[in-house]
């Protein structure tokens, strides 16, 4: 696939979720790019994050540090290649949206 494309989807996705606090959306960047990106997708977006600084949505950058690397706050993908929940901090209304009481 083209450089172009794949920073443009990616982008898209970032713009998607720009309203949401910017670990939540990053982290659901990632899990998207995880569940729907094909590996050889992923690896090419990954791969040109690393050679430059342009074109990539700050919370594109984000998620791709999270595929690599997850974060120490515990949301991010696990080492089965599944990822954590991430909740609302501190809000029963957080942890009812994702299904947890």
């Amino acid at each position: 696939m083209h450089r172009h494309d794949l920073i443009r989807m990616a982008n898209q996705v970032a713009q998607f979720f720009e309203t949401s606090p910017q670990e939540l959306g990053a982290a659901e960047i990632a899990k998207h790019l995880q569940s729907f990106w094909d590996p050889r997708m992923r690896r090419q977006l990954q791969d040109y994050a690393r050679q430059t600084e342009d074109d990539l949505h700050p919370l594109v950058r984000m998620a791709l540090s999270r595929l690599e690397s997850p974060t120490s706050s515990g949301a991010g993908l696990r080492a089965d290649g599944r990822f954590d929940d991430v909740i609302t901090a501190g809000t029963e209304a957080g942890a009812t949206e994702n299904g947890r009481i």
